[in-house]
């Protein structure tokens, strides 16, 4: 064979091996043939040391809802107590001491003169003297509130049902009856007004008065020993959820006291 003819035998050698390769890399991107990495074996760990462990931060669980829908809330547990600490206002320097006895229960702002006219211990709210009480952050316009108060003479309990722009719309509980009415609280005097016309008895023969009132839709109905005694469209109809007490006396009584027990409140 003469020198031509080899130099032309290994140019056609080199055009058919290119020509493989190419063919094999065409069917290789065509098939996608995935590839598996090498697992790398992991390295021996000194006897007696614990496995690793993975210290990567765990989500954060949402917390828990206070108001559950359909789910009876208890205002004033068993067991859970008030405490009496010192007032500390604003312009107070750190660790300067009033002298004033102030009440604190978690879940509660209170409004009021006497800052310690109020206490729950056993299970049961005792308040003494004019105040107001309002629970923190309550959800719901339509809802059940089931409790027993006890209320003395001369004295009013008005639980707040519920505000609107014209004010808070309120239940008053009085030894003998129930009294729709309004806290206007863009006022400081005269601010509570109630309509004694639209008042009714409840039945009640003193002691523990057991209620279940039920607000909903702009209705009042008020239950007492399982027998409807109250039922009224509310003059002001809630706009905004909110629950609480305002304890008041009646006929110029500065003192008024009263008991809550046994209170629970149901969002519907």
């Amino acid at each position: 064979m003469n020198r031509s003819a080899r130099l032309l035998g290994a140019a056609m050698a080199v055009v058919l091996t290119l020509t493989c390769v190419r063919g094999w890399a065409a069917n290789d991107e065509e098939e996608d043939i995935p590839l598996k990495p090498e697992k790398k074996p992991e390295p021996a760990r000194p006897a007696g040391q614990p496995p690793a462990q993975n210290n990567a931060p765990k989500a954060e669980e949402k917390p828990k809802p206070k108001f559950e829908k359909g789910k009876a809330f208890t205002l004033f547990p068993a067991g859970v107590d008030s405490k009496t600490v010192d007032h500390q206002s604003p312009a107070m320097q750190q660790g300067q001491k009033s002298g004033i006895n102030e009440t604190k229960f978690d879940g509660w702002s209170y409004m009021g003169m006497k800052l310690d006219g109020w206490s729950v211990k056993n299970g049961v709210m005792n308040i003494d003297g004019q105040c107001g009480l309002t629970l923190d952050g309550f959800p719901f316009k339509d809802y059940r509130a089931d409790l027993e108060v006890e209320v003395a003479g001369l004295s009013g309990l008005a639980l707040m049902l519920g505000s609107a722009k014209e004010g808070v719309q309120l239940l008053a509980i009085t030894p003998t009856h129930l009294l729709p009415g309004v806290f206007d609280q863009t006022k400081q005097g005269s601010n509570v007004q109630f309509d004694n016309k639209a008042g009714k008895p409840h039945g009640s023969k003193g002691g523990w008065i057991p209620l279940q009132i039920t607000v909903a839709q702009g209705w009042v109905d008020v239950s007492v020993n399982q027998k409807s005694v109250y039922k009224e469209r509310m003059q002001n109809v809630p706009q905004f959820s909110q629950f609480g007490f305002l304890m008041l006396g009646l006929n110029g009584n500065k003192d008024p006291k009263a008991k809550v027990r046994k209170a629970t409140l149901t969002g519907m």
